[in-house]
This record gives structure tokens, C-alpha cells and sequence, in this order.
């Protein structure tokens, strides 16, 4: 009996228990019935982020790429960069040579235009210069500056001998004479010179060798050659309204065809007047 009871009660507490758990496995049940859903939904929503994610980087690959591309465009253009300013850096040293070099030109040029030779005039008056020098037996009248005076006179080459003639006669002159030195020769020229006028009518011309110059064709003035010349020589004292002929020498070269005789040029070698010292062919 007490065996059936206590059998009994252990049933009743068995099916208390069995409803308790009952319901609370409902309960449970229920509760588990809600977070499913929540979890359902945010794993929804962790699939749409996951897609949005991909998508995401999918265009981030895309960009990754475009970046890349565009990496190694500039990489060719730095590249190009860099050739073209070595190209620039070329042509420009090239250019500052060919400056250099067209400034040593016109240097050069600007030398060689300086150390030009004028052509001659192409006419002029007869005696005005060397490059008109008037005929021998033609006179001609000059005014010209001496120490800070003024004179007037009339010259006239009348006679001329060069060459062994002029050396025989300058060796009978006087025998300390020297002969002509290599490459030279002498020159005799008979000059009229007329002195017109002066500062005053007592002042006197002293006319010598010195008063005139040689000059070759090629434009070197001769120097003057110191020798007694056969009488009369042109050494003279002369007052207002005197003249004088006489004989004057010099050295020439034996090859100058053309050597002229001037008298009264300045301190510059311009001015006076000229002559001839050869015959015309």
C-alpha cells in the first residue's frame, strides 16, 4: 500500500513536472519561434550588404584597373617627358653653339669690313688725289696750311728719268751717293715750283725734297732717300712771287708702274695735289 502511494505520488509529480517542462518547452518554443525570424532578417540583410559589398568591389577592381592603366600611361609620358626635354635640351645646346657661332661671324665680318679697302672714286679732277694724278707737264695750283699759315703755289712736273739713267746721273752728282738698295731703284723728277703767295710778302718758302712724297701705285709712301741730286737741285729759299726748277731723287721700287708725287697733303694724308711719275702706255 504505502508502496502504491508513494508510487502514485511519484506519478503526480511526474506529470507536474511533465507540464511544467510542457509549457515551458512551449514558451521556449515560441521565444525560439521570434529570434528565428530576427535572425532570418538580419541574415537577409547580411546578404544584401555581402552583395553590396561584391558589387562594391567589383567596382573597386575596376577602378584598381583604371588606376593601373592610367599608372602606366603616365609612366610613358614621363618617359616621353623626359625624351622630349633631353631633345629640348639638345636643340638648345645646338642653338647656343650656332649663336656662339654666328657671333664669331659677324665679328669676323664686322674685322674684315673695318680692315676693308674703300674702292677708289670712280672719277675726279686731274691731280685732286693719287688715284688722278694729273700728266707730267701739267701745272697745278694748291693752297694749303703750313704751321698754322696759309700759302699758294703752282707746281709742274716737267721732266722724269728712273732706273740706270737716273743712278748714272746721280752717281756723277756727288760719288758718296749710295746706289739704289735691292729692289729699288732711283727716280729723277725736274719739278717748277712757283710760291704765289704767303702770310706776308717777306715771309720765305723753303722748299726741298721734303716738300713733296712719292707714293706707289699700291698706295705705300716712300721714304725719303737722302742724296745730293744733280744740279740744280730743288733745294731753295723763296720769297713772294719766286719760282725754282730743279732736280729731286727718290727710290722706287723697280717694279711700281705707277708711283705718283705729291705735294701738300695733311698730317692725315689727304688733300694736296698729285702727279704723274710714268709715261702713259
Amino acid at each position: 500500500m504505502g508502496m502504491d502511494m508513494l508510487n502514485s505520488r511519484d506519478l503526480i509529480v511526474g506529470l507536474l513536472v511533465g507540464i511544467v517542462l510542457g509549457s515551458f518547452g512551449v514558451y521556449v518554443f515560441n521565444s525560439k519561434d521570434v529570434n528565428l525570424g530576427q535572425i532570418s532578417q538580419l541574415e537577409g540583410q547580411i546578404v544584401s550588404l555581402q552583395e553590396l559589398i561584391d558589387t562594391k568591389n567589383v567596382e573597386i577592381s575596376g577602378y584598381q584597373t583604371q588606376i593601373s592603366t592610367l599608372e602606366g600611361q603616365v609612366i610613358i609620358l614621363q618617359s616621353q617627358v623626359s625624351t622630349k626635354t633631353y631633345q629640348i635640351n639638345t636643340l638648345q645646346s645646338q642653338v647656343n653653339n650656332l649663336t656662339s657661332q654666328i657671333t664669331t661671324l659677324q665679328q669676323t665680318i664686322d674685322t674684315l669690313e673695318s680692315q676693308r679697302i674703300p674702292s677708289p672714286p670712280s672719277e675726279g679732277e686731274a691731280g685732286s688725289s693719287r688715284f688722278f694724278p694729273a700728266n707730267i707737264g701739267v701745272p697745278l695750283t694748291y693752297s694749303f696750311d703750313y704751321l698754322f699759315d696759309e700759302y699758294t703755289v703752282r707746281v709742274t712736273v716737267i721732266e722724269l728719268i728712273r732706273g740706270n739713267e737716273a743712278w748714272t746721273m746721280i752717281e756723277e752728282a756727288n760719288i758718296s751717293n749710295d746706289p739704289p738698295s735691292s729692289g729699288f731703284e732711283y727716280v729723277l723728277v725736274k719739278i717748277k715750283f712757283e710760291y704765289l703767295s704767303g702770310p706776308t710778302i717777306d715771309t720765305t718758302f723753303d722748299l726741298s725734297t721734303y716738300t713733296f712724297d712719292v707714293v706707289s701705285g699700291e698706295g705705300y709712301v716712300y721714304e725719303i732717300t737722302v742724296i745730293i741730286a744733280p744740279d740744280p737741285t730743288i733745294d731753295a729759299e723763296l720769297y713772294f712771287g719766286a719760282s725754282h726748277e730743279g732736280w729731286a731723287g727718290y727710290q722706287i721700287y723697280t717694279n711700281d708702274t705707277e708711283p705718283v708725287l705729291a705735294c701738300g697733303r695733311d698730317y692725315s694724308g689727304e688733300g694736296g695735289i698729285w702727279f704723274k711719275l710714268y709715261e702713259e702706255a
